[in-house]
């Protein structure tokens, strides 16, 4: 080890050997602890103080930060379940339930869309309502998988077209009285105006 090595550092070899460095301004032997770098001590009370409040401010913050993202400070004010989704074309039906209620619905969707969407054999098939006429559905669940219902839909263009569709699926819209959302499976018939 040449002293070259750690003039940079301000440390040199000792003379008496043993691997101890010395100082180079000439005030003593330097041992390990001189060469690694130390913290300045706080000593103001002003600071212990902070230093045991920041974990716990840190746990605070991260804990309002997670329930903020999960939503559980609902601005709007009122209950979830009477938001309903506002299409920007406005779509008047008359919707007809299992118990035989009959209503007029605007503003009208299907899961949010302006579209019905299902299952023709293996394809999946998307009929915007304005090529809709009616829709009938029938009360039993499909055949091979029992989380769909068959439907058959009238098209404006006279043609008939049966789709399986989610019975689970949900519309949306408003009455005269209120927001209105139902299950597909808890409807009869949707006739489009």
């Amino acid at each position: 080890m040449g002293s070259r090595k750690w003039v940079g550092l301000g440390f040199a070899p000792h003379a008496g050997g043993g691997g101890k460095l010395a100082r180079l301004d000439g005030k003593g032997p330097a041992g390990d602890h001189c060469a690694r770098r130390r913290r300045p001590q706080r000593t103001a009370p002003v600071n212990l103080m902070f230093r045991s409040l920041q974990p716990s401010l840190g746990r605070w913050l991260l804990l309002i930060a997670a329930l903020w993202l999960m939503g559980l400070g609902n601005s709007s004010g009122g209950d979830a379940s009477s938001n309903i989704p506002i299409p920007q074309e406005n779509f008047t039906v008359t919707v007809a339930d299992r118990s035989g209620q009959k209503l007029e619905a605007k503003r009208f969707t299907w899961e949010g869309k302006v579209q019905v969407r299902g299952q023709i054999g293996n394809a999946t098939v998307t009929l915007p309502f304005n090529k809709i006429k009616s829709l009938k559905v029938e009360p039993t669940p499909g055949e091979k998988n029992p989380t769909t219902i068959k439907a058959s839909i009238s098209l404006r263009a006279g043609d008939t077209v049966e789709v399986m569709i989610d019975r689970t699926s949900k519309c949306y819209g408003e009455t005269k009285f209120g927001n209105y959302e139902i299950f597909l499976k808890d409807v009869a018939s949707i006739e489009f105006q």
